[in-house]
């Protein structure tokens, strides 16, 4: 990895393959504690609709968050504008807020259709398993 600044602030780029697919994998290991994590909460008696419903508020709470905050470090040009900016300018932004829009509905389709799986998959689990009786 190798630090990028301009004095202020800097970012980090990733500069090999290596380093890309270990960032890749971080990223899918957190993502998998998801599921796990929602099957925990179900066998301690949680709905998980309120789960889902604790996920969906944190992560709109947290995007709202960065975009504010991340959004407004440095000075706004013509070139990088700051998230107000753009916010002000939403006329000339609708292919970008369409695709954002997009990814969102797809990110919590994604997460209801794990949810449903995973209480169907311990339904049928459930099912199949015979019940031993005292008596045998």
């Amino acid at each position: 990895m190798m630090m990028v600044s301009d004095g202020k602030l800097g970012a980090y780029v990733v500069e090999s393959k290596g380093g890309a697919i270990a960032c890749i994998t971080l990223s899918l290991l957190c993502l998998g504690t998801w599921p796990a994590l929602l099957a925990l909460l179900e066998r301690r008696g949680r709905l998980p609709q309120h789960t889902y419903l604790d996920y969906s508020i944190t992560n709109f709470s947290a995007a709202i968050f960065i975009a504010f905050v991340f959004g407004q470090i440095g000075e706004s040009t013509p070139e990088a504008q700051s998230f107000i900016t753009q916010l002000t300018q939403i006329q000339d932004n609708w292919p970008s807020v369409l695709f954002a829009l997009a990814g969102g509905v797809g990110l919590s389709i994604g997460n209801l259709a794990t949810q449903y799986a995973l209480a169907l998959l311990v339904c049928l689990l459930q099912k199949s398993q015979p019940l031993a009786s005292p008596l045998l």
